[in-house]
């Protein structure tokens, strides 16, 4: 997810928390007879509701909310349910002549093939993708039991540095996951 739908979700988990926390406290505080709690609600005018409700200014206030709570609501699916998508990269060379780009989601697919062929891996993947605001490519192995880690890295090694040179001057981060397979039982 990225920087600004992360702070979005945080926030609005830290809005709802506190509203929890506050009706939650109150409601205990209720129960167990605790002075000021008890002297809050019995301050609490039981007819506020319907007397807001006759008033001009009420609609247009339920208007605003509803707005808002849509577009909060949309803002939220859509930084779910969207992936970071990773711009072009600027390569090192790029000058006054000219500026040369790629796009990693092309590194991350060659790298994929690649490692694709390898008979050592069941699965291969590799992804190019913006989480808060980082570039990654993420690369993604399964390999059987029967291959050690370090046979494992010692393929994907070399993948990784590949990587890293082609995008060298590059904002960009590679991470390389291996998952091993657990031996029959």
């Amino acid at each position: 997810m990225n920087r600004r739908p992360a702070i979005l979700h945080r926030f609005t988990v830290a809005v709802i928390g506190l509203a929890l926390l506050v009706v939650g406290v109150g409601a205990i505080g209720w129960q167990l007879d605790i002075t000021p709690i008890h002297g809050w609600v019995d301050h609490l005018d039981p007819t506020w509701a319907s007397r807001t409700t006759a008033e001009n200014w009420w609609w247009a206030v339920l208007l605003g909310v509803v707005v808002i709570a849509v577009i909060w609501g949309f803002a939220l699916l859509g930084a779910a349910s969207r992936p970071g998508r990773v711009d072009d990269l600027t390569l090192t060379g790029s000058g006054a002549d000219g500026i040369l780009t790629v796009p990693p989601k092309l590194i991350a697919a060659a790298v994929a093939d690649e490692l694709s062929e390898r008979t050592m891996f069941d699965k291969a993947t590799a992804r190019a993708l913006d989480d808060r605001g980082r570039s990654i490519i993420r690369i993604d192995v399964t390999a059987p039991p029967r291959y050690s880690y370090d046979e494992i890295a010692e393929v994907l090694g070399p993948a990784v540095e590949n990587i890293r040179r082609a995008v060298d001057g590059a904002d960009i981060h590679v991470q390389a996951l291996v998952h091993l397979q657990n031996p029959s039982r």
